[in-house]
């Protein structure tokens, strides 16, 4: 699954360093928006891009909820201003390609803005592995409706029982 929804997506990497494996595969894995994870002994990687998601359950208050706590994110959680780097050059050790998204250029930055009525500018992102334009605004684009956009957090009790129908 998660081959089919990076499909599109190109990377191109040196490693000029030493680094451990695990942060290794983290770098990847933060440029590709998955989580690695262990399974029976065995790395696993789950590529998260919410708006290619669909659920799997469907939970009901007063069903499945016993007690819940609903939280935004903070404010000071919230940006919309943002600089991308990418297509790292390796021997002059600088970042070639720069994907700028603020409230001039980007919807989602103006949406922001006109909901929380401040700009807010993030630290730059470095984006090492990627080197194409496109890849980059792919990432870009989930990085900034992830920062931009107040969620809703769930702190809750479940009940899970599984219904089996014959």
């Amino acid at each position: 699954k998660s081959r089919q929804m990076l499909d599109s997506w190109r990377f191109d990497t040196a490693i000029t360093e030493i680094l451990n494996g695990e942060e290794l595969i983290d770098r990847f894995c933060r440029q590709c928006c998955s989580i690695v994870f262990m399974d029976s002994g065995l790395f696993k990687i789950k590529t998260i891009i919410p708006s290619k998601m669909t659920p799997i359950a469907y939970i009901r208050e007063g069903e499945h909820i016993i007690s819940q706590k609903m939280e935004f994110t903070k404010t000071e959680d919230i940006y919309n201003s943002f600089v991308f780097n990418y297509k790292y050059d390796y021997p002059n050790k600088k970042y070639s390609g720069v994907i700028v998204r603020d409230r001039k250029n980007d919807q989602e930055c103006r949406n922001s803005y006109a909901v929380n009525g401040f700009e807010r500018s993030k630290s730059a992102i470095d984006f090492q592995d990627i080197i194409s334009e496109n890849t980059a605004n792919m990432l870009a684009d989930v990085y900034t409706s992830l920062y931009a956009r107040r969620r809703v957090f769930l702190d809750c009790g479940l009940i899970y029982n599984q219904e089996v129908i014959d």
